[in-house]
């Protein structure tokens, strides 16, 4: 279950948030477009690095659909 004070999460867990594969979200760090820290031999991302990249795929997503969506998919990430 998520702590919601925590400020890193995993990449299952952005994954998860993202709705795309761990493999996407790695790739996203290896080209530099999701800030992460490597710890051990685990990316951890910092919760307000994925609210950015969330907002832009919400907006691509929502873009086609009605703009309230954008909301209720930005409360799953706080």
């Amino acid at each position: 279950m998520r702590e919601p004070n925590r400020e890193y999460i995993s990449t299952s867990e952005a994954a998860r948030i993202l709705r795309v594969s761990r493999i996407t979200v790695w790739n996203k760090i290896e080209q530099r477009k999701l800030r992460a820290i490597k710890v051990g031999n685990r990316y951890m991302i910092r919760r307000s690095d994925l609210a950015k990249v969330a907002e832009i795929l919400i907006m691509r997503r929502v873009h086609r659909h009605d703009p309230a969506d954008i909301f209720k998919e930005l409360k799953k990430i706080f």
